[in-house]
């Protein structure tokens, strides 16, 4: 909050003074931390993460270990350093999937290692490498099948099984394997439009449901569709639109720029 960046520096000082040595400070660190990421100061987060880090490891509470080892690994990003990054997703991973092998039974688990999958696949993607992105999304799509399987009523996991769908459809459209992708596309949007339906108060499940035309847009556009496409375009940006105005999200806002573009470009 922006009123608490004030307190930063008294905080540090607290925590630098007891010098990093009681559990109970790990707590502390990670908010610190998160404070520091909301103003953009991201060695500032980074140095305090780490701490929270090794109090947490030093305890071996390994679901706060693991938390903290994927903040460390999203800053790394933040500060361009993908090599660093993929360390820290790779052991993010690894603590994931000796949890699950532990308490196979655990859907909270399970869910953590779908998200540890899903970093490693983002990060595969964004350096074009494709088949080594979509090995790990289907197995993030593979555990979330088998979770929402199990609770259908989990509008969470409903959303991460839509997600993944769309991430896995973007990789076959990136391979040229268009059919493939159409297929994923249309599961997302099925799940999408439910889960708005039943909640078309969520700003997020609206913004989703607005990626998941976009998406379909996208395809159609380049079926050279061009009907299609802006269909589905303006479906997208009209929730783009709406949830803008509420939340004034910038990335949003990035994204009905883009959306209008391609709009424009196809009338």
């Amino acid at each position: 909050l922006p009123e608490s960046v004030p307190l930063l520096p008294y905080a540090a000082a607290v925590v630098e003074q007891l010098q990093f040595e009681e559990h109970g400070l790990a707590g502390l660190c990670w908010a610190i931390s998160d404070r520091y990421l909301d103003i953009g100061d991201f060695p500032n987060s980074e140095r305090f993460i780490t701490e929270s880090n090794r109090l947490y490891t030093a305890v071996d509470d390994k679901r706060n270990m693991g938390a903290t080892i994927e903040r460390l690994g999203t800053l790394a990003l933040n500060q361009g350093d993908v090599v660093k990054a993929f360390g820290y997703f790779e052991q993010y991973k690894q603590i994931n999937e000796e949890a699950c092998k532990a308490n196979p039974e655990s859907e909270d688990l399970k869910n953590l290692l779908a998200i540890s999958y899903e970093k490693l696949g983002d990060l595969f993607q964004a350096q074009g490498k494709m088949e080594e992105a979509l090995s790990y999304f289907e197995k993030e799509t593979e555990l979330f099948e088998e979770l929402y399987a199990a609770n259908p009523r989990s509008e969470s996991l409903k959303n991460g099984l839509a997600i993944s769908y769309e991430r896995l459809g973007g990789i076959f459209q990136a391979q040229g394997k268009m059919e493939e992708a159409l297929g994923y596309f249309e599961k997302d949007l099925k799940l999408t439009e439910e889960l708005y339906a039943a909640n078309p108060h969520s700003a997020r499940l609206g913004v989703g449901l607005g990626v998941s035309y976009e998406a379909l847009g996208k395809w159609h556009a380049a079926q050279n569709d061009a009907k299609q496409a802006l269909h589905f375009y303006r479906k997208g940006l009209a929730l783009y639109a709406q949830w803008h105005a509420v939340t004034g999200r910038p990335d949003v806002g990035a994204w009905i720029e883009a959306v209008r573009g391609r709009i424009a470009a196809l009338e």
